[in-house]
């Protein structure tokens, strides 16, 4: 049995442990997307436990460039960590997250963090030496009751047509349209982007840096799931801000996901960039989101009828270097679901 680094040809395993694990089968095409091209490292941080040329066991990272403060350092996200459910009790979860902080120093990779499942905290915490920093809040917009709710209820079906009248009336006040600011989908994230996020005041808070090169990896290149991107421009196309989010076609109803999110301007500004977005995804039942009470984000979305609905991800976080300290407080970050490898 050994502790080995990934090697070319370990796929074929890796793929079937996922699969057995998350009882979920994932295209090899999203695996090379998620671990071959990240723009910020060039050779995934992989680690497979193996017994008689068998994969019991995996464990990984995006190395991710992020800001602490105003330098640059790397942090690792916690992924993909996996045990053959027919080998557990043998220490084999222990070993691998051992090796991996090991590997975190070596690395230069001054801080770990992961959103395991709330059942997975507890494991993580007691083998890692890791800290439960926070829950994230869930912000949600329900703006089609009726069809949301006859998803449970099939009787509700009929009055699917009221929610038409509720979107109007929740949406009466119309925005005054702006001579300077105006709001445009977009297909990729050009040199502007990498200027506005290497421009932002981080105010001391560990968050990932959103260059261009990383967001067209993270949003425009992804394999299997589709974005839409708009941006909020101001005088000669001068980029002020942009959104990013999804909708999904449920059973019964259209929901929607608001994964990334970053504005420079005033109220006016952000308010029109969100604005534009619910527009967007107007045929949605029920939109969400995640964002950290200390963020302007936050704020921005409970005035534009967002409720915090509950807290259902931890953010555990495991410190590999002394000097870099007090990220156990949930103001130091800056999270969206977008740092979340499942969205």
């Amino acid at each position: 049995m050994a502790i080995r680094n990934y090697a070319p040809g370990d796929e074929e395993q890796i793929q079937e442990l996922f699969a057995k694990t998350f009882n979920h089968n994932r295209s090899y095409e999203e695996w090379e997307w998620k671990f071959k091209k990240h723009p910020h490292y060039e050779d995934p941080t992989i680690l497979v436990w193996e017994e008689d040329g068998k994969i019991l066991g995996h464990i990984s990272l995006w190395v991710n460039k992020a800001y602490i403060g105003n330098e640059i350092h790397k942090v690792g996200l916690r992924i993909d960590t996996m045990v053959d459910p027919q080998t557990r009790g043998k220490g084999i979860y222990s070993k691998l997250n051992e090796k991996l902080s090991e590997i975190a120093q070596k690395e230069n990779i001054v801080y770990l963090y992961g959103f395991p499942a709330p059942k997975a905290k507890d494991l993580l915490i007691k083998y890692s030496k890791g800290v439960h920093i926070t829950d994230i809040p869930r912000l949600i917009n329900i703006q089609r009751p009726f069809s949301l709710l006859s998803s449970k209820l099939s009787v509700l079906k009929m009055l699917k047509p009221v929610d038409e009248l509720i979107y109007n009336f929740k949406n009466r006040k119309k925005m005054k349209p702006s001579n300077e600011l105006s709001v445009v989908e977009i297909d990729n994230f050009d040199d502007r982007f990498t200027s506005l996020d290497a421009g932002i005041r981080n105010d001391g808070l560990v968050k990932v840096v959103r260059d261009a090169a990383y967001l067209n990896w993270r949003y425009t290149f992804h394999s299997e799931k589709k974005y839409t991107i708009l941006a909020l421009e101001g005088p000669s196309k001068a980029l002020r801000g942009y959104i990013v989010f999804t909708i999904e076609n449920k059973e019964s109803y259209k929901s929607g996901m608001i994964l990334d999110w970053c504005c420079l301007e005033d109220t006016e500004g952000c308010d029109l960039l969100l604005d534009s977005a619910l527009k967007y995804m107007r045929n949605t039942a029920i939109i969400q989101t995640w964002a950290l009470p200390h963020t302007s984000m936050y704020s921005q979305f409970i005035n534009n009828s967002f409720y915090q609905k509950d807290r259902p991800v931890p953010l555990v976080g495991i410190q590999t270097h002394d000097e870099f300290t007090g990220f156990e407080d949930e103001s130091k970050w800056f999270i969206t679901p977008g740092d979340v490898d499942s969205f």
